[in-house]
C-alpha cells in the first residue's frame, strides 16, 4: 500500500464519525419536518383556498396604457382549487388544469405559484383576456381575500386579477 492510499484511508476513517452525525442531523430535520403539524406545512396551506372556486371579475393592470380589462361575462373565465393541489380554470371556452401552490401568510392573506397548466386550445371568439389570462397565471406570486373577493397579484407589479367568489 503506497503512503497516498494510507494518507486517503486515514482521511476517510476521520471523515465517517462526522459524515454519520451529518446524516443524523439531516434525517433529524426531515423527521421533524414530517411530524409538524399541517398548520406549518405548505400542504397544509392550501387548505385556505382548497376547495373554492371563483369567476374572474376584471384585471387591473399597473400600466394606465392597459388599465382596467373586464370579461364580457364573468362565467367565462374561472379558476377552482381542489383539496388535492390542482387547480381547474376555464379561459373562455377552452380548459385548462395545473398545480398549486399557497402559503397563507396572515388570515387570508399569502403567497401563490401556479405550476405548469395544460390547455386545451379551441378557437375562441377574441377578446382581451382571452390572450391575457393563460399568459399570465405563471406569473402569479400573491393572493389576498377580502370578503368574497380573491385578488390574484402578479409579480413585479404586473397587475392584479379580482375574482368573485361563486355561488
Amino acid at each position: 500500500m503506497t503512503s497516498s492510499h494510507r494518507i486517503n484511508d486515514r482521511l476517510l476513517g476521520a471523515l465517517a464519525p462526522v459524515s454519520r452525525v451529518a446524516s443524523m442531523g439531516l434525517a433529524g430535520a426531515l423527521l421533524s419536518a414530517c411530524m409538524s403539524s399541517p398548520a406549518d406545512t405548505a400542504g397544509g396551506q392550501k387548505a385556505v383556498l382548497a376547495g373554492s372556486a371563483w369567476n374572474l371579475v376584471s384585471f387591473t393592470s399597473s400600466s394606465d396604457e392597459v388599465g382596467v380589462i373586464k370579461p364580457q361575462a364573468v362565467e367565462q373565465f374561472q379558476v377552482a382549487f381542489g383539496t388535492d393541489g390542482k387547480a381547474a380554470f376555464q379561459f373562455d371556452c377552452n380548459r385548462g388544469t395545473g398545480s398549486f401552490e399557497a402559503v397563507d401568510t396572515a388570515g387570508g392573506n399569502g403567497s401563490l405559484r401556479f405550476g405548469a397548466v395544460a390547455t386545451t386550445r379551441a378557437m375562441c371568439p377574441q377578446q382581451a383576456m382571452s390572450a391575457r389570462l393563460p399568459g399570465d397565471i405563471e406569473f402569479v406570486r400573491g393572493y389576498r381575500i377580502v370578503g368574497d373577493k380573491l385578488y390574484l397579484s402578479l409579480m413585479a407589479d404586473g397587475g392584479i386579477y379580482e375574482w368573485a367568489r361563486r355561488p
